[in-house]
């Protein structure tokens, strides 16, 4: 009966440390979770960002070529011009 307990006891306290092995490994995954989470977070942000640039440097670009082609149709316009 003793040695069946002590068999039992043994189990045990290597079912519990593996049980402790595997808590740790959780919280390990958990955290890197959140760490990815966050990463994919700050990803999006900047993709709206990029997104917004994008978006305002398209626009100001035809604006440059409107620009551009009222001063190229001011100056053919206008020879000898001086504004």
């Amino acid at each position: 009966m003793a040695s069946e307990a002590e068999e039992l006891r043994r189990e045990f306290d290597i079912t519990r440390q593996e049980l402790d092995e595997m808590a740790e490994e959780i919280a390990l995954a958990e955290s890197r979770m959140a760490e990815f989470a966050r990463h994919d977070l700050q990803v999006g942000h900047l993709r709206e960002v990029l997104d917004r640039t994008r978006h305002r440097h398209a626009e100001l670009d035809a604006r440059e070529r409107r620009l551009r082609a009222k001063f190229q149709a001011v100056l053919a316009g206008a020879p000898g011009s001086t504004h």
